[in-house]
């Protein structure tokens, strides 16, 4: 029976940026962003740069850690579109950078959950390919210049963000990596539903494409989804090596630890206190830190955010 593995990662960062510099902007008493978030690190794209750029070259890492050539990708999942063009979407302008045609192209999932909407989206092709017979690779794409979408002025959120950019090559190829034994997804919608928005011009109170938060509101949801996501999934702190949550803030990374009793050394929280909350790209860019850090055979990703989605994977390393 075929697997479908994870068998490449890479990442890119934005510009690194000291905390005191971002306080000192907003009129912040120095050692506020850490006192209240634990972030010490954030990373701007500048607005200059060329955004799908860093996609391709995080694509193309991938591609070289896989051994294999962009023309065997399949297709591109993505997720973020903070390019210059809501059409086309960030996938398909992927596609076209890297010079591939007749392939898959699918925008999925929005904010903090979607890169683990993305993966589930080609993990679902991949089963399909499999019981036609086929074989393939394809790139999942979790990519968000989220600065871009901050209101400047905006402490609640300037002080969280920052801007990353993941990239994984998944197959259901007989190749070592790490094995999706299971990925789900769901959003919790309810009376909350708008507590994380971005407002459409066609609003009557629109002032920018910007994402406005009522924090409590956010954190309280982060703190649930977390035990919403490992229901869905099924696992318990001691069914893996490591959870690695959605790199929020490590205020409610610490909340949720005490609220669900999980040992300390088990709930992953560097990468949040060295490069913030990247959005979609989180789980990836933690697991990429992980896997360059630790040894582990099973580890649980969690993701949640906007849309009250929330969910998760179950991965297990495959060797030779």
């Amino acid at each position: 029976m075929n697997t479908n593995n994870i068998i490449s990662l890479a990442y890119r960062l934005g510009k690194s940026v000291r905390t005191s510099d971002v306080e000192k902007g907003l009129g912040l008493d120095e050692g506020f962003i850490k006192a209240k978030t634990g972030i010490e690190t954030l990373h701007y794209f500048e607005n200059s740069e060329d955004f799908l750029q860093n996609c391709i070259e995080a694509i193309s890492d991938a591609c070289s850690k896989a051994g294999i050539r962009t023309s065997e990708i399949g297709g591109v999942y993505a997720v973020g579109n903070m390019t210059d063009y809501v059409c086309p979407t960030l996938s398909t302008q992927l596609v076209q950078r890297l010079g591939l045609q007749n392939v898959v192209s699918d925008s999925v999932g929005l904010g903090c959950c979607g890169g683990i909407q993305a993966l589930k989206s080609a993990n679902n092709q991949l089963v399909v390919d499999s019981l036609e017979g086929k074989t393939a690779f394809y790139v999942v794409v979790a990519a968000d210049h989220i600065s871009k979408m901050t209101n400047q002025k905006d402490y609640r959120t300037k002080v969280l963000f920052s801007d990353g950019v993941a990239a994984m090559i998944v197959t259901n190829h007989d190749r070592p990596g790490l094995t999706i034994e299971s990925i789900k997804t769901r959003t919790l919608a309810g009376s909350d539903l708008f507590a994380l928005q971005v407002k459409s011009s066609a609003h009557p109170a629109y002032e920018g494409n910007f994402w406005e938060m009522e924090g409590r509101k956010v954190f309280g949801f982060g703190v649930e989804a977390f035990g919403l996501s490992t229901n869905l999934l099924g696992v318990q702190p001691e069914d893996v090596d490591f959870l690695i949550p959605h790199q929020a803030n490590l205020r409610m990374l610490e909340s949720m630890q005490e609220q669900y009793s999980i040992p300390s050394d088990k709930l992953y929280k560097d990468s949040v206190i060295a490069h913030g909350n990247t959005s979609s790209s989180s789980v990836f860019i933690g697991l990429a830190d992980l896997l360059e850090e630790k040894e582990f055979d099973k580890v649980a990703l969690i993701a949640f955010g906007a849309e009250l989605s929330y969910g998760g994977a179950i991965l297990s390393r495959r060797e030779n």
